[in-house]
């Protein structure tokens, strides 16, 4: 046998052990149940942060009463770095669960 062509399968020795690490693999179902939950509340967190800064920029009556203006916005703001914070444990958790 040609001695090149005896050294094709010890060649290909490296990519056949690390083809399964190139497909992704299927999460376990509880954990694709944890990840449908978080991401669910991900999208839920940042919603509610739309909607409360819509909220504060909508609020023009409000805007005209300047120390009543700086109190809302201030529990506005409160709010949304709550609902931000949710948001990047929650996205941070999805990281550590996710398939690689």
């Amino acid at each position: 046998m040609n001695a090149p062509l005896a050294r094709i399968p010890t060649l290909f020795l490296p990519f056949l052990l690390l083809a399964p690490a190139a497909f992704p693999q299927e999460p376990e179902e509880g954990v694709k149940e944890d990840l449908t939950r978080l991401f669910d509340q991900v999208h839920k967190d940042l919603k509610e942060i739309d909607r409360l800064l819509l909220e504060a920029g909508d609020d023009r009556e409000a805007a005209e009463k300047s120390a009543e203006a700086v109190a809302g916005m201030k529990k506005l703001l409160e709010r949304v770095q709550g609902h931000g914070q949710s948001a990047v444990k929650a996205i941070e958790e999805i990281l550590r669960k996710a398939p690689t």
